[in-house]
């Protein structure tokens, strides 16, 4: 396998076109600087760590904006991210502050999440169990248990209307994350520059 070939194998990640356009780039820049592979891969890096490079490029890349449709994933973007800070000449010390980092950012993006479905589920057993309550005490006491059960089903009620507000607060926390590790990103891959140009 040659260079570009083996190149190609490891750009799997990259939407069609955009897979297309880097191998045409580096196909061309190898052939008119009239480059063996032993001269690409020492002048390139190893077309495994020039794919993750790209990859990192393209996805934290200026001229992309993430959006809710585009954050499914926002592990899959740190993964790309930290496999290119792995294939960059960048210091150990560095690379361990870049994880230490990428680390606590995922931190905190999860425990808001569990804060926000916590609270929501805290309030919808409340209502449950107060409806339970409720039934329980009307057989003592009528307005009491009236009292219980309407507290209940106005927690649950409560719920019903904080839910699809709390898939809104985890989508635009998703859509924070992402866009917190694409700055991490840029700082980190962008120092060296990913793209070579003549």
């Amino acid at each position: 396998m040659n260079y570009i070939e083996d190149l190609a194998e490891n750009l799997i990640g990259l939407p069609e076109e955009e897979r297309q356009e880097a191998l045409f780039y580096y196909e061309a820049y190898i052939y008119e600087g009239h480059l063996t592979d032993a001269q690409a891969v020492a002048e390139l890096g190893t077309p495994k760590n020039l794919a993750r490079r790209l990859l990192a490029d393209y996805y934290v890349g200026d001229e992309k904006e993430v959006s809710f449709e585009n954050t499914k994933s926002p592990f899959k973007l740190a993964r790309v991210i930290i496999q290119a800070v792995f294939a960059s000449p960048i210091l150990i010390p560095v690379m361990i502050a870049f994880l230490a980092v990428i680390f606590a950012v995922l931190i905190i993006f999860i425990t808001l999440v569990l804060t926000v479905l916590i609270f929501i589920g805290a309030i919808g057993i409340a209502g449950v169990i107060s409806s339970i309550g409720g039934i329980l005490i009307l057989t003592q006491s009528v307005l009491g248990g009236l009292f219980y059960i309407s507290c209940g089903i106005t927690l649950i009620g409560l719920v019903m209307i904080l839910s699809p507000i709390s898939l809104i607060v985890i989508n635009w926390l998703k859509l924070m994350f992402n866009l917190v590790i694409k700055w991490i990103g840029k700082k980190m891959v962008n120092k060296k520059g990913v793209r070579h140009e003549s």
